[in-house]
């Protein structure tokens, strides 16, 4: 629907409601133009304005929810006799053209209705029953996906299902009665301290290339890829050794792109240490050898990670670095295995927490809504500080404790 902005116009014909509001809309570019109109009663021209744009509110509100009733009515029909699958993805193109979610979150959707498909492409909409639902799952499970992939699949058929009830495709939701796969509890494998050790020497002696940066964003300051490679320098402020979180790089089916924090708790300030501001130092410098190189002035909108100053750095491309960097100095994370570009920031989660700072500062640094996914996520057990905590209890009660000599008594 399109609208013109409303009109007032004042009615000397009319007593008592002198003033007439009038709205102009049309249903798309080739439909002709409408309007309706309503009188108003008003001492003055601003309360008429007022009223006239509190009228025109409303007027588009009903319009809009007739909008929509008829799309559920079209969707309805259209939708009685597709597959599950073929409603499943007409379910995940409305939401993309309506914008409901984030580009790189379709991209998700998109990715486990192949898995849907697969099993539920000949399967009527509505004569899917929640025995078939579990089977599906079973299924999954035995063919070795993980719990994690086949909780998504079961979460994405329960929105979809609850959608087609809403629009009284479905009288219920058989997904309700299918209890979804126990999401199987992993440790983070944050790097033990000989790595630790390792990877901050190896930073410390490098050149700071957008990749050894990277890193540096990761181990130091707890960044994802995503928001190494969306830092800009307008976000850092070296004065005060903060960076700000504020962009982040996603990734859908048309290529990557800029996108804003999920939520509130992921866009923040985050004060970093003074091995940070030297790499970050030492990187700026570069970047300006290379703008005045080209001719060019420095631009605070240059992102940090970037090859051409312009163009920001691919995530998957900063990980597969970080593979070839991690396997060449040879680190282990806290489980003895290969540490990911993301078990960086498991490892800034676990050393912040060994060192004391409280979880719920932890949380916030990383940006999590809750201190439950900083310790049960992402903060990974550390022998060393597990060690320590048990001699600084065992002083505790070292101090508290009266020795009194035990003495033998008749034939004990």
């Amino acid at each position: 629907m399109q609208y013109l902005a409303p009109t007032l116009r004042l009615r000397e014909d009319k007593n008592g409601k002198p003033w007439q509001a009038v709205l102009r809309y049309r249903d798309d570019d080739s439909k002709p133009w409408k309007q309706v109109s309503k009188y108003i009663h008003a001492r003055n021209q601003t309360e008429a304005k007022k009223a006239m744009n509190e009228w025109s509110d409303e007027v588009k509100r009903e319009h809009a929810e007739k909008e929509q009733q008829a799309l559920q009515k079209q969707e309805q029909n259209s939708a009685i006799n597709l597959s599950v699958a073929d409603f499943v993805d007409q379910y995940i193109t409305n939401y993309e053209a309506i914008q409901a979610v984030e580009r790189s979150t379709i991209r998700g959707y998109r990715t486990t209705a192949l898995y849907i498909r697969e099993f539920f492409s000949n399967v009527a909409l509505k004569e899917l029953t929640a025995l078939q639902v579990q089977d599906f799952e079973t299924a999954l499970i035995q063919r070795g996906l993980s719990s994690s992939t086949v909780g998504k699949c079961h979460r994405l058929l329960k929105q979809v299902l609850k959608h087609a009830k809403n629009i009284k495709v479905l009288k219920e939701n058989v997904a309700d009665m299918v209890k979804p796969p126990k999401r199987q509890s992993t440790q983070p494998n944050a790097l033990d301290a000989e790595s630790r050790r390792k990877v901050a020497e190896y930073i410390a002696n490098h050149e700071a290339s957008a990749t050894v940066t990277g890193i540096a964003l990761a181990l130091f300051a707890g960044l994802h890829s995503a928001e190494c490679c969306g830092l800009t320098w307008a976000n850092v402020d070296l004065d005060n050794a903060q960076i700000r979180v504020s962009e982040s790089i996603g990734l859908a089916e048309g290529g990557m792109y800029i996108k804003s924090p999920k939520n509130e708790s992921r866009r923040r300030t985050i004060d970093i240490p003074p091995q940070l501001v030297e790499v970050l130092k030492r990187r700026k410098q570069a970047m300006q050898a290379q703008a005045a190189k080209s001719e060019i002035p420095f631009d605070s909108k240059f992102y940090v990670l970037s090859y051409d100053l312009w163009h920001y750095m691919n995530p998957n491309n900063l990980s597969k670095a970080w593979k070839v960097i991690s396997e060449s100095i040879g680190v282990n994370g806290t489980h003895n295995n290969s540490v990911r570009f993301h078990d960086l920031r498991h490892t800034y989660a676990t050393v912040a927490v060994a060192a004391g700072i409280d979880v719920k500062t932890v949380a916030s640094m990383l940006g999590h809504s809750n201190e439950y996914v900083t310790l049960h996520v992402y903060a990974s057990p550390d022998p060393n500080a597990k060690k320590a905590a048990a001699a600084k209890i065992g002083e505790v009660y070292e101090k508290q404790t009266q020795v009194i000599p035990f003495k033998r008594a008749g034939n004990e």
